[in-house]
């Protein structure tokens, strides 16, 4: 079943189109790695299919109904709940605790009608955190960590609700290469266990060969080739 659908999915961005009547389809629980060098619009295309900006033109569909018919409520809680981002910039609050920016999904989910049997323990979140080696940091703040500490958080903060699509752009990109292996190991391990769909988008051809059983999909110019 295809979770996420492009359909003919252009974007301009004044004059410069960024993508180029692109189409491709998205199976539940498979893993994606999605190749291209800087500007060649992966980017641009994993920000659409999250929700996170719109085409210009064409159709990006979540289990056959088109996002755009969406309202921004409806668009929220789908980002909160079924999609999980990890970006290379961590976006952590400042002015948070790192407890505090790993259970935010949560609790933003249990003011609503979130299902809760897809919520993360404390004790799963605790043992995952003993993994990253990032247990002992949950009293600091974002300024405190190092860069790699942080994009470990964001890690972990992106799997607090088992989503059904993890969308990961560069996710190691600020890691040295034994942080890596460690985050490249856990997000296969846990995609597979959330039979979540996993699509990561990166321009290195080393990272792209660490996620085996992966579909590798090539962008130039703003479509596949």
């Amino acid at each position: 079943m295809h979770i996420i659908e492009c359909k003919d999915v252009s974007k301009k961005y004044g004059t410069v189109e960024v993508l180029k009547g692109l189409s491709c389809n998205f199976e539940q629980g498979k893993h994606y790695v999605i190749q291209g060098a800087s500007g060649s619009g992966k980017s641009t295309l994993l920000y659409i299919m999250g929700g996170l900006d719109s085409p210009t033109s064409g159709q990006v569909l979540w289990q056959n109904e088109d996002y755009s018919n969406w309202n921004d409520d409806r668009m929220a809680k789908l980002r909160n709940r079924d999609i999980g981002f990890i970006f290379q910039f961590h976006y952590l609050l400042p002015t948070m605790s790192i407890r505090e920016n790993i259970y935010l999904p949560q609790k933003i989910a249990e003011s609503g009608d979130a299902n809760s049997s897809r919520i993360m323990s404390h004790t799963e979140i605790e043992a995952i955190a003993k993994k990253l080696g990032i247990e002992s940091l949950f009293d600091r703040y974002p300024t405190e960590l190092s860069g790699g500490e942080r994009q470990r958080v964001n890690l972990l903060r992106a799997i607090s609700m088992r989503p059904r699509v993890l969308l990961c752009d560069e996710p190691t990109g600020n890691l040295d290469s034994h942080n890596s292996k460690i985050v490249t190991e856990i997000l296969h391990e846990l995609a597979f266990e959330f039979k979540a769909t996993l699509i990561v988008i990166t321009h290195s051809e080393e990272v792209a060969a660490t996620f085996h059983q992966s579909t590798r999909l090539h962008m130039k110019d703003g479509t596949f080739v």
